[in-house]
């Protein structure tokens, strides 16, 4: 007896559907071409093409990705709810073996960085370091991947130079999604920043660090930064960047940038 369906579309269009049944099994059946008239597959035996489940299947669900790939989730009688995707958008593409989704969104957790920024240059003009405070959120997803939330507008100055007094408005452009070992701490996160200066005569800058917790060096050798991983009792972490800055005033000027603060809750 069938339980639950579920139903999507395919990348090229064709429907696809799923029954569970009563014996805890999950089927499926497809319609065999684009004409929406066309007849539709036997039914296949869903559970030995991805893989079994450690309990009968009660109900499904079933949607499509920003991509077109379809994902599915599965609940079992044990009170597990279990997850598969396409893994290219090949609509005939092969199903990822389950995956434990109650177990991914209890690892998920978002951490509030609190702390300090401070970037520095090798212009002499205006070397630093400048320091600004800094509150950032990270979400810290159970695969390992770390995401970024909205970073905020950060100004430096006024300070003075040889030829006036100069604001920088440092803003993210960029980046923003990096991976983080629990384990050992260590974090690292591509980030690109613009730097706006309000000297007429200074055109503006951008820069992409690679933020890190390990070891940074710019190309010039001019920073060679270390970070600090994660303390897992403390939530203290260090991230530093060394890079070289492209375009305007500071273009092809080596520059660093070190975060200093604690996470909370720690991740």
């Amino acid at each position: 007896a069938v339980t639950s369906v579920a139903v999507a579309s395919l990348s090229d269009g064709r429907l696809e559907l799923w029954a569970s049944t009563a014996q805890g099994g999950l089927v499926t059946t497809w319609k065999l071409t684009t004409d929406p008239n066309a007849d539709w597959a036997g039914w296949s035996d869903f559970l030995a093409e991805v893989g079994p489940l450690p309990g009968a299947v009660t109900s499904v669900a079933v949607a499509s990705l920003s991509d077109g790939r379809l994902e599915l989730w599965a609940s079992t009688a044990q009170g597990g709810l279990f997850t598969t995707w396409k893994l290219t958008t090949d609509p005939n593409a092969d199903w990822a073996g389950w995956s434990d989704f109650l177990a991914e969104i209890l690892a998920t957790s978002e951490s509030a960085f609190t702390g300090t920024v401070s970037f520095s240059t090798a212009d002499t003009r205006f070397p630093g370091p400048f320091l600004s405070p800094l509150t950032l959120t990270i979400l810290f997803v159970a695969n390992g991947t770390a995401r970024l939330g909205p970073f905020p507008t950060i100004v430096v100055g006024p300070f003075s130079t040889p030829i006036g007094s100069n604001t920088i408005t440092i803003t993210k452009t960029g980046g923003g999604t990096g991976m983080f070992n629990k384990a050992s701490g260590s974090l690292s996160m591509p980030i690109t920043l613009h730097f706006d200066h309000s000297l007429a005569l200074a055109g503006d800058s951008d820069v992409t660090f690679g933020l890190t917790t390990a070891s940074s060096t710019s190309p010039s050798g001019a920073f060679a930064l270390t970070g600090l991983p994660l303390g897992a009792t403390t939530g203290l972490i260090v991230l530093v960047g060394a890079s070289r800055f492209r375009g305007g005033f500071l273009g092809g000027t080596d520059c660093s940038v070190t975060l200093t603060g604690t996470f909370a809750p720690i991740p």
